[in-house]
Formats: structure tokens, sequence, C-alpha cells
């Protein structure tokens, strides 16, 4: 048997329905390096946090800027996160942060 991190899992050449990962083991392998995990993170994301983008700033223009600021420092900080809180609540508060400085 063969796991595969974002297939599912193969048994005798047959794929089982794929397995999501969840936020707590995306933002563990992003930790450990793996720029997939975090890719995924950011796509899991992005489309909220823009129209909070939107909504805080009133430009589309300034509001990608501004979110894709918010995954940088998301990132940079990512040792900061605790999994007992929502992925969301906290790149969310990165990104209000970003958009009033």
């Amino acid at each position: 048997m063969r796991i595969h991190k974002w297939v599912g899992v193969v048994v005798d050449n047959a794929v089982a329905a794929p397995v999501l990962p969840d936020v707590t083991d995306l933002v563990i392998w992003a930790r450990k390096g793996d720029h997939a995990a975090y890719s995924k993170l950011v796509e899991r994301y992005k489309d909220s946090l823009y129209r909070l983008a939107v909504r805080i700033l009133g430009r589309p223009a300034d509001a990608e800027d501004a979110v894709q600021e918010a995954f940088i420092k998301a990132y940079i900080h990512l040792d900061s996160y605790r999994s007992e809180y929502s992925f969301y609540t906290w790149v969310s508060t990165i990104l209000t942060n970003t958009c009033y400085s």
C-alpha cells in the first residue's frame, strides 16, 4: 500500500477516494518546507481573503497586492500559528493589519 499526499491511498493499483489534507497537516508540512502544502493553503483561502480585502480597501488591484503581502507575511511567520485557532482567522488578521498599515 502506498500513500500519496494529494491523491489518496493506492491499494492493488486501485485508487481510493481522494483524501484532502486538513489545514493542520498542510501547516505542518509547510513548516517543514513543503511549498506545495503552502500553495494548497493559499488556494483554499485566497478568494475569501480577496473579498475581505476588497471590502476594506475598495480597489481590486490594491486588494490583490494586500492578499499577496499577507500570504508572504503568514509564510514567514508560520511558526507563530497555533493550530487550536482557525487558520483563516489567523491569516485574515494578518490581512486586515496589512490593509490598514
